[in-house]
Formats: C-alpha cells, sequence, structure tokens
C-alpha cells in the first residue's frame, strides 16, 4: 500500500563526503588550534570550501596575523558562493581589521553585494573604514568614499546621451 521511496533511503545512506572534515573543523575550533584550523582550512582549494567554512577560515587568520593563512582565507571569501549579507561582512571584517584592498576584493566578487539590502549596512560601514583607512592606495580610498555616499544618498537616475561623434571602434568593434 505504501510504497517506499528508494531515492530518499539511497540518498540517506549514502556517506556525507564532508563529515570527515566537519569533525576536524570541530575539533580543531574546540581545542581553539587557530593555526591547526588556518592549515586545514587553507589547505582546501578555494572553490572546493564551504560556506560555513569562510567565517572561520577568515577569523583564524585574522587572529593569527599570518600573512599567508590570510591571503588563503580571502582567497577562499573571494571563490567560495556567500550569501550577500555574508559577503558584506566577511569584507567588513577585512576593512576593520586593516585589510582595505582585500575587503574590497571580496565586496566586489559577487555584483549582488552593492544593491542588496540586507547587507546594505555592513556595506556602508565597510566603505565608510576603507573610504578613511590611511594605509589603503588613495585611489581605493578615494572610490570607497564616492560608492559610500552614492548607496547613502537618494537613487540617481542615470540617462546615456549620444557622444556628439562616432568612435571609430566602439566597444562592439565597429
Amino acid at each position: 500500500m505504501f510504497g517506499t521511496n528508494h531515492r530518499a533511503l539511497r540518498l540517506a545512506c549514502r556517506p556525507n563526503p564532508h563529515a570527515a572534515l566537519q569533525a576536524q573543523v570541530r575539533a580543531l575550533t574546540e581545542a581553539n588550534d587557530l593555526p591547526g584550523l588556518a592549515r586545514l582550512l587553507g589547505a582546501i582549494p578555494p572553490a572546493e570550501r564551504l560556506p560555513g567554512h569562510v567565517p572561520m577560515h577568515l577569523a583564524a587568520a585574522l587572529d593569527l596575523r599570518d600573512a599567508e593563512a590570510i591571503a588563503a582565507a580571502v582567497a577562499g571569501a573571494i571563490e567560495v558562493a556567500l550569501s550577500p549579507r555574508m559577503r558584506a561582512i566577511m569584507a567588513w571584517r577585512l576593512a576593520f581589521a586593516g585589510h582595505a584592498a582585500d575587503a574590497w576584493a571580496v565586496l566586489h566578487a559577487d555584483p549582488a553585494v552593492i544593491p542588496d539590502a540586507e547587507a546594505r549596512d555592513a556595506v556602508l560601514q565597510l566603505l565608510g573604514r576603507v573610504g578613511n583607512e590611511a594605509s589603503a592606495q588613495p585611489a581605493l580610498r578615494l572610490a570607497a568614499r564616492a560608492l559610500g555616499r552614492r548607496l547613502a544618498g537618494a537613487p540617481v537616475e542615470v540617462r546615456s546621451h549620444p557622444a556628439p561623434h562616432a568612435y571609430p571602434a566602439g566597444p562592439t568593434g565597429a
């Protein structure tokens, strides 16, 4: 009378490929082994990392203040598919740790972050921080301040105007 869902049973019995990694992460986190956690998560190719590991990896790397660990964590934050809010928070953490260029790279790795309503507060805060970060390149500071003003201000209507003359090699290569 009741049929068995064989597909659901096969899926339920399949071993979780991430279970061993999750157990290692849990053990290192409970032991507060930040170097071990940074090494473990840094050894995973960025495109194969899990979204939940990005905040842990970044926190461990920033706490260690190790340039290689931070670079690996930033690569993961850029490559891993994160929600716009989570991406903004990761960029915010980098900005407030004095890594303005890395924060900018993480923020702009996904164009959906800037217009996302849930990410807006974190984005505006990190843009303010990057805009005032003395160690950041002047152009980066200027871009962050300009983008922050535009995001905080009223919506601007963008209109295109025809060029007064033809370009010999326009965007279409014509």
